[in-house]
């Protein structure tokens, strides 16, 4: 069943659109502030916007409800961090489910997520939601006008991120259609993101790690289980996102994904991918 839906999806995809689907002129978030001063402001906004983000503990450097709507929040300590991994979520993610996750499983949630690496490997994670995501697998799904805005506006946090945390090196984590917005980003982004690592992503924009245009590490993962499997790794009249990263001839290095159970549990405790992904983010490159 999830093998048909996913092709569904894409033979519906394929149906020539009735205009170029863009990215909403609301989409581009206000100019990322990375300081003290940006938790207080996003608490007291979040308060006054009332349910469900009223009264919520935590560290938000983004709060926005224009589309559908952005957070960004910190675990761990920023001031200190001399490694920060930024969660970039993927399709059905939105303001609104942010903790409670998509189709109301938490383990999917961006919140859930980085909580969960962040007990992994007490560095400073960042679940950040800065675009607007595709609603779910439909069209915009396998269109790369979202992930093109999306990536503008990740190059835009990951240079003020870097410029107020210079001592620290970045790990960027892209989960699904997440990835394809780390992809297109990636030749534009600071020396300070050393690793790319993305999961359950059906394409990066590109053919090749050498095509993403980067220095950083490329690692990538795709479960056995995961529906994601049978999205083709082709980009045809606009439609698809090229190889897929576990290809390969695209020349990531592979993490292992043996244990995660569907196309959500990649960072679920336990799993062999939330290990190596923990290793990632905190080391880097570096040898166990």
């Amino acid at each position: 069943m999830r093998r048909r839906a996913v092709l569904t999806a894409l033979t519906v995809a394929l149906v020539p659109a009735a205009g170029t689907l863009l990215a909403p002129a609301d989409a581009v978030p206000p100019a990322e502030r990375i300081d003290e001063r940006s938790y207080a402001a996003n608490k007291a906004a979040m308060d006054a916007a009332g349910p469900p983000y009223a009264g919520r503990d935590g560290q938000f450097l983004l709060f926005d409800l224009r589309g559908r709507g952005r957070v960004a929040e910190v675990f761990g300590d920023l001031d200190t961090a001399r490694r920060i991994a930024v969660l970039v979520p993927g399709a059905g993610n939105r303001a609104d489910n942010f903790w409670r996750g998509v189709a109301s499983r938490p383990h999917r949630s961006p919140s859930r997520q980085a909580s969960d690496l962040q007990k992994a490997t007490s560095i400073a994670v960042i679940a950040w939601l800065g675009y607007d995501t595709p609603a779910g697998i439909d069209v915009s799904a396998f269109r790369e006008d979202l992930a093109h805005a999306g990536a503008a506006a990740l190059e835009r946090f990951i240079g003020a991120l870097t410029t107020a945390h210079p001592r620290a090196t970045v790990a960027l984590l892209g989960h699904s259609y997440g990835g394809t917005v780390i992809g297109l980003a990636a030749r534009r982004l600071p020396s300070a993101v050393t690793d790319l690592v993305v999961f359950g992503c059906p394409g990066m924009g590109a053919a090749t790690v050498r095509g993403l245009g980067t220095t950083a590490r490329v690692w990538a993962a795709l479960s056995p289980h995961d529906p994601m499997r049978f999205v083709p790794g082709v980009r045809i009249g606009g439609l698809g996102h090229g190889r897929r990263p576990v290809d390969p001839a695209f020349g990531a290095r592979l993490i292992p994904a043996a244990t995660v159970q569907d196309h959500d549990h990649y960072l679920a405790p336990g799993t062999d991918a939330q290990e190596a992904i923990a290793h990632i983010a905190r080391h880097g490159g570096d040898q166990r």
